[in-house]
């Protein structure tokens, strides 16, 4: 038995969760690079859970594109991050 993946009520079929994987990868590429030790750090699990939170409510408003739902997923986990000294 197939089951669909759901949020907030909607269910996405393979190629929206293919998508949705996309952006994922996209976001937590941007992350590590951006951490100037040459990509090689890993994404915390709990920043890949905002990375994917973030992602999932975009897809249940009905955004459909892996390069705005990577940019928005970089944006909230950035301005959530606090400053350095």
């Amino acid at each position: 038995m197939y089951m669909r993946p759901r949020y907030f009520g909607r269910a996405f079929d393979d190629r929206e969760t293919r998508i949705m994987g996309d952006a994922v990868i996209m976001a937590c590429h941007v992350i590590r690079s951006a951490h100037g030790d040459g990509g090689k750090a890993e994404v915390s699990p709990a920043l890949r859970r905002d990375i994917a939170s973030t992602i999932l409510q975009m897809a249940a408003y009905g955004v459909m594109d892996s390069g705005a739902m990577a940019q928005a997923a970089i944006d909230r986990v950035w301005s959530a991050a606090p400053l350095s000294a």
